[in-house]
């Protein structure tokens, strides 16, 4: 007969039994953090592609302000060149213009020497009708005075040395 080994079967077969349920248990562990996991990985993949979206807005948005700053950039350089050959050439008309007036001045200049020179010469003449003419000494005072006044409405500042010299 052979020997009874239930118990040991028994024994064995609870063993195998209790090791089942605590597998079952860390299983289901497992299972429940693999869901817990699964989870999280979800919501960091929701994250992750909420931030890569926010992330290319931001960037056109800026690569749309440094396009527009360039074009401002661009433009505000064209404007400065622009003006540059403004004042260039406002230069040059003033530069001309002020060779113009010199040149002008000496005519002018000249016109106020001659005019003074035939002024001289009138007294001179007037004075010596004067001589002759005793009563013509009023007129050649009336004539100077009516001279002076003409001068002095034309241009007063050009001819100030001609009435002076009176």
């Amino acid at each position: 007969m052979p020997p009874n080994n239930t118990y040991i079967h028994f024994e064995c077969f609870a063993s195998v039994v209790q090791d089942i349920s605590i597998v079952e248990m860390g299983l289901e562990d497992v299972a429940q953090k693999r869901e817990c996991l699964h989870g999280n990985f979800e919501a960091l993949l929701t994250i992750y592609s909420e931030k890569e979206a926010w992330y290319k807005e931001e960037s056109e948005s800026i690569r749309h302000e440094l396009s527009q700053v360039r074009y401002e950039f661009r433009k505000a350089e064209a404007l400065r060149r622009i003006l540059r050959d403004d004042l260039r050439m406002t230069d040059a008309s003033l530069t001309s213009i002020s060779r113009r007036f010199l040149t002008r001045e000496e005519h002018l200049s000249s016109l106020r020497q001659q005019l003074n020179a035939e002024l001289h010469w009138m007294q001179e003449v007037m004075e010596t009708l004067g001589m002759r003419l005793g009563s013509v000494s009023t007129l050649n005072k009336e004539v100077n005075e009516d001279l002076k006044e003409l001068l002095s409405r034309e241009r007063p500042e050009a001819h100030q040395d001609i009435l002076k010299s009176d």
